[in-house]
């Protein structure tokens, strides 16, 4: 679902309703500069951390991979940061056992260090999905719940150049869901590269 929603915003960044002057995230006219910078991040080759308690009878270490959007005016002191966050058994095992998705909404702090370096800190709000394989039989299937939970990040970005970055971060997240009767937190602790654009 992430992939939709990065996709989402790059048309939409693209199009005229985006260009506008007061929003101009591509366009930086000298003596007209854009009040608003942007930031998109991939994260890559990710795993989380899942409670091996509460999802026992999977893998507790499953791959991550997300995407995070944020946006700042001029006059802000924080970044508005939105993100989606999904893990599952295997990398692109469409049949794990276990799963989870996270929706976050928060705000981001930057530090600018000698121009290349940016660490950063962040929190916010989340709304969980987790999917646990039934393990009855028959076992076709899976139980699934929701709920809204709390996260926090830190981490570092290097500036390759002025728009293109990479870094790392260390995220933690806590979101209890109702799983066939059980409540199971569908956050965990969760590592990763990334690789970002800044518009």
């Amino acid at each position: 679902m992430f992939k939709i929603i990065l996709l989402v915003f790059l048309c939409l960044s693209a199009s005229d309703a985006f260009a506008a002057q007061d929003w101009c995230p591509f366009e930086r006219k000298e003596g007209n500069l854009c009040p608003y910078t942007w930031n998109a991040h991939l994260i890559i080759l990710g795993e989380k951390y899942l409670s091996s308690s509460d999802w026992r009878g999977s893998n507790s270490t499953q791959g991550l991979y997300a995407a995070e959007i944020e946006i700042k005016h001029q006059t802000w002191p924080c970044y508005i940061n939105f993100g989606l966050f999904s893990s599952r058994d295997e990398y692109f095992d469409k049949k794990a056992n276990a799963a989870t998705n996270e929706i976050s909404l928060g705000l981001k702090k930057i530090w600018r260090w000698k121009d290349k370096l940016a660490p950063f800190l962040s929190g916010g709000l989340g709304y969980f999905y987790g999917k646990l394989g039934k393990t009855e039989q028959p076992s076709d299937g899976h139980y699934s719940g929701t709920g809204i939970g709390c996260w926090a990040s830190t981490g570092i970005y290097y500036f390759f150049n002025h728009n293109i970055h990479f870094g790392g971060l260390t995220r933690y997240s806590q979101g209890d869901v109702k799983i066939n009767g059980r409540k199971l937190n569908a956050g965990g602790t969760q590592i990763g590269f990334l690789i970002g654009y800044h518009f």
